[in-house]
């Protein structure tokens, strides 16, 4: 990263932090709203500026894989490219991982507890809220399961060298994210 980018990076990490401290402090709604559009901000700054530090590596690398030189690929930059958002998600949920799972668990055996022949509206609301619970516990799950799969996948393909037709997808693919903003 060029200077200013290390400056507009150090200033996104400060305010970030500062805002994690008022909300830990006022757990307010406003607050983790901004957390998470700042989140998303974050997010994409750091995406960009990978791709200007790569720009020139994933270049060379798809010249490669166009021209079938796939003898001395850097893989690294594929790997970065293709899979490096999911393989980190992974490696930072990995310990919440089982947290959510034991609250799915208890959470499950709770529903259990739903007395079908004498219930009122007020059990029926606490049971619509531990449904939307599980939801968001299950889309967490499901999120993190899918991104994975989808690292695993990756090393799979990969395992065997890269064939033409592989070449060919991986160059069609690194093109287009080099020339979307939005990957």
């Amino acid at each position: 990263m060029n200077e200013k980018s290390i400056k507009t990076f150090q200033k996104f990490v400060e305010y970030y932090d500062l805002l994690v401290k008022k909300f830990h402090t006022s757990q307010s709604g406003d607050q983790i709203r901004e957390l998470n559009t700042m989140s998303g901000e974050m997010s994409d700054f750091l995406r960009e500026e990978y791709q200007l530090e790569t720009s020139a590596k994933v270049k060379e690398l798809i010249s490669k894989l166009k021209n079938k030189n796939n003898n001395s690929l850097d893989l690294e930059v594929l790997e970065n490219y293709v899979i490096g958002d999911a393989k980190s998600y992974v490696e930072a949920f990995e310990p919440t991982y089982q947290n959510c799972l034991q609250t799915l668990l208890k959470l499950t055996e709770t529903l259990k507890e739903f007395d079908y022949e004498k219930y009122s509206d007020n059990d029926l609301i606490i049971y619509f809220g531990k449904a939307k619970t599980l939801m968001k516990i299950t889309e967490n799950i499901s999120f993190y399961l899918q991104e994975k799969e989808r690292v695993n996948n990756f090393k799979v393909a990969l395992s065997n060298g890269i064939d033409k037709v592989e070449a060919s997808f991986f160059s069609d693919i690194l093109d287009f994210k080099v020339k979307s903003p939005n990957c």
